[in-house]
């Protein structure tokens, strides 16, 4: 555009961004969420539906909070290991 910004519908300048709570596994207890059947609360079975979430939306930014993990793939990490 003429003020040197990106032009109204140039495509390469638009990007989508997303911010997703993957709420720690160390925090998904029953304790702390009694009203939840437990196998909800199954880490794999999250992992399942947070990948089917994020492919769903696709963004092409993705900033994510309550991320643990023990350095196995898809296998939550102790509490050393929360960041």
């Amino acid at each position: 555009s003429a003020s040197g910004g990106p032009a109204a519908g140039d495509a390469e300048a638009c990007f989508t961004v997303m911010s997703y709570n993957l709420l720690a596994d160390m925090l998904c207890t029953c304790e702390q969420f009694p009203e939840v059947p437990v196998e909800a609360l199954d880490w794999h079975r999250r992992r399942a539906l947070i990948y089917k979430e994020l492919d769903f939306h696709a963004p092409d930014v993705l900033a994510v909070q309550e991320l643990q993990g023990s350095g196995e793939e898809g296998e939550p990490g102790g509490e050393a290991d929360h960041s």
